[in-house]
């Protein structure tokens, strides 16, 4: 019984923890859910897909799923995205579930070089606790905590972006939970804002190698963290990554492209002093897109792919 209760009373500080906004470790794949102006920013329909299992070898263990879908509508210069995104925590613990649909408006400014795009994002959120899902005991004598309490809490949620870019440089900021839902099932619970800076430039040094430079701050209540990414295209098709944040994560990641399939495998690591074990995160990203003929080009900058 004892051990019951201290897992019961682990379980809800763990709700309490699990209000950080999910990223995945190679942006470039989920541009939407870095900032929804990303929208159309290829000039075409494209559809990007991440799943993400985090810290497998760990009890608080996570999976995430990541599909967007944008595509440029050039008679209004505006465009619009539909994103999903579902969070498994600890086996079936807690779930949870976000739909958002976005539009961009793409304002060319001066020379037409310079684009202004703001963003406003609207989402549909959910969350649901089943701790039914929690076994006891060994494994030839499991026992099952039967509980009633398997409630959910669902609301709406806001957010906004902007996005400037010249040439081959982008940079941004993104508000998201403007409105601070309460997300809590068992008491009120509001769910932080979470602010975005990134900037990301693309070198083009040769037809052979194209380098990009990523930078992100994310500040997201008493959680700050900056990374730092270098992405490289070789040969029009293959793509490496390396990358490190504030957080002492390493992250590497290799995968192909070319004009209509885009998928990468990226890997991050750390260690942690406190439980003295390696933290682990695999993340798998297929992305589509449907240029016209004449913009169909492997050999572009990440984000105009």
């Amino acid at each position: 019984m004892k051990t019951k209760i201290l897992s019961v009373l682990f379980c809800l500080i763990f709700l309490g923890a699990k209000s950080q906004d999910l990223h995945f470790l190679n942006n470039n794949q989920s541009l939407l859910l870095l900032n929804p102006s990303f929208a159309g920013s290829n000039n075409a329909w494209r559809i990007q897909s991440t799943s993400a299992n985090i810290y497998p070898n760990l009890i608080s263990s996570q999976q995430s799923n990541y599909l967007g879908v944008d595509a440029m509508i050039k008679p209004i210069k505006g465009a619009v995205s539909l994103s999903f995104v579902g969070n498994n925590f600890h086996r079936g613990l807690l779930k949870e579930q976000f739909i958002h649909l976005a539009y961009a408006q793409h304002f060319t400014l001066g020379d037409k070089k310079l684009k202004l795009i703001p963003s406003f994002q609207i989402a549909y959120m959910q969350r649901q606790l089943d701790l039914n899902s929690l076994t006891f005991g060994g494994p030839y004598y499991p026992v099952q905590f039967n509980s009633q309490l398997n409630n959910s809490k669902a609301n709406l949620d806001f957010s906004s972006g902007l996005l400037a870019q010249y040439k081959n440089f982008y940079g941004g900021i993104s508000v998201m939970h403007i409105t601070q839902p309460d997300i809590g099932i068992n008491g009120k619970s509001n769910l932080p804002s979470s602010f975005n800076v990134h900037s990301v430039y693309s070198i083009k040094y040769s037809e052979k190698l194209m380098m990009q430079y990523f930078a992100l701050y994310n500040q997201q209540a008493s959680y700050k963290a900056l990374l730092l990414q270098i992405n490289t295209l070789l040969y029009s098709h293959l793509v490496f990554g390396v990358g490190t944040d504030t957080h002492d994560q390493s992250m590497l990641s290799a995968g192909y492209r070319n004009n209509y399939i885009s998928t990468l495998l990226s890997f991050g690591f750390n260690w942690s002093k406190l439980a003295r074990t390696p933290y682990q995160a695999i993340n798998l990203s297929l992305a589509f897109k449907l240029p016209k003929e004449k913009d169909a080009n492997p050999n572009q900058s990440f984000e105009r792919w």
